[in-house]
């Protein structure tokens, strides 16, 4: 059995911004919750039920050592399960906290390992579920919605399979924002319709998952160009994130970005250049600058100022951005590869 790396105290747990509801990261004037759905979830992998003692404490080594040697149970024993769910566990919260650094390639590495475990594991269709959630999150974030939807749809019918309610809300919702990117908007209609029945059923879904869900609602109706429903949906979400995290918080920070988009559409543009503005500086301090949601704001922003009229300084700043999210995508293209896990 492949044992996942150490993992240090500081990495437990803050949550993932790569994926808790993914939708689509870094899609301005759409409904976009900085992957708000699969990092709190994953942090909190179901644990172990039985009662009894791990029968076999994780091994662990350092970054950059190589594991292999996969064990083989054509009849597992109970630790053997036990030990394998904890193999699981930390993978992904391995994998989390990569994708939180933006080290998207042992993100996918963790992935893989943690998923390669539970497809061998058929009692874990949840932990398995939420794993194929937050994978499909890292292909969102490394630019490639079409494999994340893949995967995504895969985690949806594992989570109905189980009528877990709270991760087939999460998995429309994010499925809607993926549909709404590709102009499916029939598709996206269906999925978050399906979300908003499922958040009226028991479920566990956090202020993040609602905030998130609320942001697909802003972009629907921005879709349906009824921009005042989704100024009043995007403040919504702004206010669940402000309330769960704080003003400096790259959730809030993207909250104003996306508040400050949709009041540009209504012609507010004082009103929108202050928004976005202030999500910039937010951006900046719990992101930095060469993070591609923050280039993304700045795209957003660059329209604001067009709609000033302060076309040069929009021209700079949009190019200046869109070549530096272009380098962004092609390292990340360089360095990762698709994985067969998400076409099994």
């Amino acid at each position: 059995m492949v044992n996942p790396p150490q993992l240090k105290n500081t990495l437990s747990m803050q949550q993932s911004s790569v994926s808790k509801s993914t939708g689509d990261p870094y899609a301005i004037g759409q409904s976009v919750p900085l992957n708000v759905d699969a990092g709190s979830r994953l942090s909190t992998f179901s644990a172990d039920k039985s009662g009894e003692t791990p029968c076999a404490s994780v091994r662990t080594g350092t970054r950059g050592e190589t594991y292999s040697g996969h064990r083989s149970y054509p009849n597992p024993s109970r630790c053997q399960v036990a030990e394998r769910a904890r193999h699981c566990k930390a993978w992904n919260i391995l994998a989390l906290a990569y994708a939180d650094q933006e080290s998207f390639a042992l993100a996918q590495h963790a992935y893989e390992q943690s998923i390669h475990l539970l497809e061998r594991s058929p009692n874990n269709v949840k932990d398995f579920a939420m794993a194929l959630d937050g994978f499909g999150g890292l292909y969102l974030a490394m630019g490639d919605p079409k494999t994340a939807a893949k995967i995504k749809l895969k985690a949806l019918h594992l989570y109905e399979k189980i009528e877990d309610h709270t991760g087939i809300a999460i998995a429309c919702s994010d499925l809607a924002g993926l549909a709404f990117r590709e102009k499916r908007v029939r598709d996206g209609r269906k999925y978050l319709e399906h979300s908003l029945k499922e958040e009226l059923l028991p479920n566990e879904l956090d202020s993040d998952n609602l905030a998130a869900i609320s942001s697909m609602q802003g972009w629907l109706a921005q879709v349906d160009g009824d921009v005042s429903l989704a100024i009043t949906r995007y403040r919504a979400s702004l206010d669940l994130w402000r309330k769960g995290h704080g003003e400096e918080h790259p959730s809030t920070g993207w909250g104003y970005i996306l508040l400050g988009n949709a009041k540009a559409e209504a012609g507010d543009v004082a009103s929108a250049r202050a928004d976005i503005e202030l999500g910039l500086d937010i951006l900046d301090r719990t992101l930095g600058r060469q993070n591609p949601r923050y280039m993304t704001a700045e795209i957003a922003y660059s329209r604001v100022l067009d709609r000033m009229e302060a076309h040069a300084e929009a021209d700079r700043i949009r190019i200046n951005a869109e070549q530096e999210l272009k380098e962004f995508y092609r390292e990340q293209s360089v360095r990762c590869t698709t994985s067969a896990a998400a076409f099994r």
